[in-house]
């Protein structure tokens, strides 16, 4: 009886995940989403090597390697998250670290929900209210403004991880937060579920998404960049920075896997 009750209770869970948060992109999209049967088989593969990794919280080397507080905090707001590490890249040996960097102020879906034919807008988001942040020169952190050239550093601005640019469509949030009915039923049928419900949810919630990001150079460039920096309230210097920024031109010249990369070329 506690199985069917447990089987029962999953069911209404699923059910139920379209009716709240009805606005959002995302949904709509994971909701009407058909899975073919490849997909599911992929799925299904995924779910059966995966193995839970446990992160050591009090990991501390003085002075160089110390976990920061921002990846705790953006653990506990993010739908993605739940169940991918904080920070999220390690495959890519090469550019992860670069690409850690970015979700100090980029949402996951910024970048990894791209779907075709729908033109998203691009702000900031306070994940702490759930409400959209102005634009400002002082939210572009890695980069400071002219006026903080020269100051100490515990004067420059302060970061606030939790304030992220993020997709929307049609005026609202095309994104969910962990916090979401959604997000905690998903976290509850992973808990649960048999394998093959949580299979055919585990392809349902990443059909709307995209494996990889876009290239480096879809914003680091200043023909028709990704992200409209102005819009964002970046100043013109920073826009020049960051359109033309050292890293993603290093990276450019190294195009195959197995060339050697040189750090001393960091200054060519």
């Amino acid at each position: 009886m506690c199985k069917v009750r447990q089987a029962i209770f999953l069911m209404i869970c699923l059910l139920g995940m379209s009716a709240a948060y009805a606005e959002s992109y995302y949904l709509k999209a994971a909701n009407s989403i058909q899975i073919s049967a490849e997909k599911l088989q992929e799925s299904t593969d995924k779910v059966n090597k995966h193995k839970d990794i446990k992160v050591i919280d009090a990991l501390e080397v003085p002075p160089f390697h110390k976990r920061g507080l921002w990846e705790q905090e953006s653990l506990n707001k993010t739908f993605c998250t739940g169940c991918h590490l904080s920070p999220p890249h390690s495959k890519d040996l090469r550019s992860r670290t670069f690409l850690n960097m970015h979700t100090e102020f980029i949402a996951c879906e910024t970048c990894h929900m791209r779907p075709e034919n729908v033109k998203f807008s691009y702000q900031w988001f306070d994940y702490r209210t759930q409400q959209t942040s102005e634009p400002a020169v002082e939210k572009f952190r890695q980069i400071f403004s002219e006026e903080d050239r020269g100051k100490p550093g515990e004067e420059r601005r302060k970061t606030n991880h939790l304030i992220k640019i993020v997709p929307f469509y049609k005026g609202e949030v095309a994104l969910i937060l962990r916090d979401h009915d959604f997000a905690q039923q998903s976290l509850t049928l992973w808990e649960k579920g048999v394998l093959s419900d949580k299979a055919a949810h585990r392809a349902k919630i990443h059909a709307p998404l995209k494996e990889k990001g876009p290239e480096c150079k879809a914003c680091h460039q200043s023909e028709q960049p990704f992200l409209d920096l102005n819009v964002l309230g970046a100043n013109k210097m920073q826009i020049r920075s960051m359109q033309r920024h050292i890293v993603p031109q290093f990276f450019k010249r190294y195009s195959e896997k197995d060339q050697k990369i040189k750090i001393d070329s960091l200054l060519k």
